[in-house]
């Protein structure tokens, strides 16, 4: 049997603390693997959300 392939999650991460924000990437880097988007505020989390600029290509987040 073969192995089913790898999702890669779209994961966006609301944080304003800059080593908060460093120390997720590099997990996401080291570990996971998978796509981390970064906000640092509700307002644009929403933006993010409802793809209003600048995030109007931005993927649909899998996880918040």
């Amino acid at each position: 049997m073969t192995q089913p392939e790898a999702r890669i999650v779209n994961v966006l991460l609301v944080e304003d603390d800059p080593g908060d924000v460093l120390m997720t990437r590099e997990a996401f880097d080291e570990y996971l693997h998978n796509r981390l988007d970064v906000v640092t505020d509700g307002a644009a989390a929403l933006a993010y959300l409802r793809r209003e600029l600048p995030y109007a290509d931005a993927p649909r987040p899998d996880l918040v």
